[in-house]
């Protein structure tokens, strides 16, 4: 938890740049991102990848996920209209 406490203190750097980095190319320049390239860019651009995904993803068309044994593929109208929380 003391993720959480550094987040709710504001002083965690790597959830603080999140916003920052997300505007910038390296981020935004990928059409398909997965949890990987994410992390990656995390390492190198020094954002959390946990929030950097929650963060793109508002802007995504398509979101692939992976629940247990299934892969599922939901469009964000689905989303939407079913009030999954992301």
């Amino acid at each position: 938890m003391a993720c959480h406490a550094k987040i709710q203190r504001h002083i965690c750097a790597y959830h603080n740049n999140v916003q920052q980095k997300k505007e910038e190319s390296a981020v935004k320049e990928a059409t398909v991102v997965d949890i990987e390239d994410i992390v990656q860019k995390g390492k190198q651009g020094r954002f959390c990848p946990f929030f950097m995904s929650r963060e793109l993803v508002k802007d995504a068309d398509i979101v692939f996920m992976v629940s247990g044994e299934f892969n599922l593929i939901y469009l964000l109208s689905v989303i939407n209209c079913i009030n999954l929380t992301y």
